[in-house]
């Protein structure tokens, strides 16, 4: 059983198609990949699944995002399959899936342009 820590940020409770989901391991290597994580960036879980997720990010990630236990929320600029950039709030929780294993959930919901 999968267990989510601090899942308390914008992301949690919206739709499953406004949100993007995807699981990272502590070297920042995409382990899941969901099907909103495709409709938002574009990109198919068989094309990223063992591949770093900062190839995604299209500016500087902040520092401690991965880092405490308590999680992260904030806004990012990410790259989307066809080049463009997409504006989005994300938010990194610790997950614990019993084994030991130290995991992220990465939950992203697009920003609406003003």
């Amino acid at each position: 059983m999968v267990r989510m820590n601090g899942m308390d940020g914008p992301g949690v409770g919206r739709s499953a198609a406004e949100t993007a989901s995807a699981v990272v391991d502590t070297g920042g290597v995409i382990r899941a990949w969901s099907p909103g994580a495709q409709r938002l960036l574009g990109h198919a879980a068989a094309d990223l699944l063992g591949r770093p997720a900062a190839e995604l990010v299209a500016q500087v990630v902040p520092p401690g995002v991965l880092a405490g236990p308590a999680g992260w929320h904030g806004p990012l600029r990410l790259h989307h399959r066809e080049g463009h950039p997409v504006e989005a709030e994300v938010t990194a929780s610790p997950l614990d899936d019993g084994g030991g294993e130290p995991r992220w959930l990465l939950l992203a919901t697009p920003v609406a342009a003003p």
